[in-house]
């Protein structure tokens, strides 16, 4: 999705994308051997997520969201993704 040159720009990058994590965000991100307390303040997108991908429709806008999460803890984990219902119409479509 972004791809970075260093693991430094990569989260350059994606803060730039999606906003700086604040602490509500993300409280373990103090306990990262890369963080700074000085991290450049990116806002969220205007619009949120949907204004990123603007084809996306609310139940694929949930997903993406889900995945997105800078928490780790408040990520969807892959088995909860596979079963979120953005997926229903491939299950209902898969031979029995």
């Amino acid at each position: 999705l972004v791809a970075g040159t260093s693991e430094g720009d990569q989260l350059d990058r994606i803060f730039r994308l999606l906003g700086t994590p604040t602490l509500q965000d993300y409280p373990g991100i103090v306990d990262l051997p890369e963080y700074t307390p000085d991290l450049p303040p990116y806002p969220p997108p205007r619009g949120g997520l949907a204004s990123l991908v603007p084809t996306l429709d609310v139940v694929g806008l949930d997903l993406l969201s889900n995945m997105l999460q800078y928490d780790p803890a408040r990520r969807v984990t892959a088995q909860a993704a596979l079963e979120h219902a953005f997926f229903d119409d491939l299950r209902a479509a898969a031979p029995r």
